[in-house]
């Protein structure tokens, strides 16, 4: 499943099912761990980095896959000496970041998710590459 084309660089491909994501998650804390102790990703707290992971993925399966359990999702993990790349790409179409709704709005404060970018963007440094993908500079 995993594959490193470089000690600091990670790259995993997965379905869209719930539990697919829960084993990478596992594996990339598991991972994490294994890096801090070479070094790597200087001041970046452990919980942050699975928190904006878990949140690219579930918007991923949710939103660029519609929870289609056969859609993929490709995973990129580059470890740097101060901070970590985090990169999802869904099959979905992606997003216009201009286009979402503001989540603290009056009409949005109580719905049921839609907060998933905010958070991230609180956390990290957002960057869109078109279709389907998303990259977190998570420092």
């Amino acid at each position: 499943m995993i594959s490193q084309a470089k000690h600091k660089r990670v790259h995993v491909t997965t379905g869209s099912r719930k539990e697919q994501l829960k084993a990478v998650l596992q594996e990339m804390s598991d991972y994490f761990d294994s890096m801090k102790a070479d070094g790597m990703a200087g001041s970046v707290e452990k919980d942050t980095f699975i928190l904006v992971l878990d949140e690219l993925l579930e918007n991923a399966r949710t939103h660029g896959n519609n929870e289609d359990p056969l859609k993929m999702i490709d995973i990129i993990i580059e470890f740097e000496a101060e901070y970590v790349n985090v990169t999802v790409k869904d099959e979905g179409e992606g997003v216009d970041p201009d286009c979402l709704p503001d989540p603290l709005s009056p009409e949005c404060r109580l719905k049921r998710g839609g907060r998933g970018l905010y958070i991230i963007n609180h956390m990290a440094e957002l960057m869109y590459n078109g279709k389907g993908g998303v990259t977190a500079c998570v420092t």
